[in-house]
């Protein structure tokens, strides 16, 4: 990966006409909102769903080159990712011989994995402020490869029955250790700031869509009690896309006709 990354800011910087004004390099920290969208290939039943608003984090370097108005991202980072699936029984009601059982309950299977990516991305300068503090606000779009490797299932049951306890029975796939990998699409926006004893930061929202699904997840679980019972399985392939709260501090700044440049006052 790092090759790559070294190749790929040399052809930047030789194919591009205006010469580089700065090259930043920095570390990145951000919280992230997994937002999984289900493939029109994917069937489940409706009391079985991909659960929204998945919380982990991503981590990594940061290479920023500055051209006037415009700049160029890369670099690598790490995320730690979190798919749930959801089974949701309000009531689930049998008959037999003029009599019922109701079985009620909210089942949870979380897909636990990683990500590695590298990104290649563009901004436009959109606004300059520079009065009492000096800020850039810069549109982005570009993309980046991502490799995701799926780790374990956890389980989280909650279930009751009006006659008699309710048991669950879970199979899954795919198995641990499988790896998948796509493309994401990349847009948003981030503010590049200059603050006193702190130094050049960029902090801003990008959504990240990917363009291809994470494979085949299949969920399947059995809910009974003492008597009665039901099977739902649901066939999923999610697309992993996610909202990124996206900070970053440059530790390290060459200025075009400068060298270092020193951003703490």
């Amino acid at each position: 990966m790092k090759r790559s990354l070294v190749l790929t800011l040399l052809v930047i910087l030789i194919g591009t006409k205006a010469p580089a004004q700065e090259v930043n390099f920095g570390i990145n920290f951000s919280p992230i909102i997994g937002m999984p969208l289900t493939d029109k290939k994917s069937n489940s039943p409706d009391a079985l769903k991909i659960r929204k608003g998945n919380i982990n984090a991503t981590g990594g370097i940061t290479i920023g080159i500055r051209l006037g108005n415009f700049l160029i991202e890369t670099g690598a980072n790490a995320a730690s990712r979190t798919t749930v699936f959801r089974l949701n029984l309000d009531q689930l009601t049998f008959n037999n011989l003029n009599s019922s059982t109701s079985i009620s309950g909210q089942n949870n299977v979380r897909a636990l994995g990683f990500s590695y990516s590298a990104p290649l991305i563009f901004g436009g300068r959109l606004h300059h402020h520079e009065e009492k503090y000096t800020y850039d606000i810069f549109g982005l779009l570009g993309a980046e490869y991502e490799i995701y490797s799926f780790e374990e299932y956890t389980y989280d049951f909650a279930t009751s029955s009006s006659s008699g306890s309710v048991t669950n029975v879970l199979q899954t796939t795919p198995a641990n250790g499988t790896q998948t990998s796509w493309v994401n699409i990349v847009a948003g926006f981030k503010i590049r700031a200059i603050l006193l004893k702190v130094g050049l930061i960029e902090y801003g929202l990008r959504y990240h869509y990917p363009i291809s699904d994470a494979g085949n997840y299949v969920v399947s679980t059995a809910v009974a009690n003492n008597t009665y019972g039901s099977v739902f399985t649901g066939d999923f392939y999610p697309r992993l896309s996610y909202l990124d709260f996206h900070l970053t501090y440059y530790f390290l700044n060459f200025k075009k006709n400068e060298g270092v440049k020193k951003y703490r006052y």
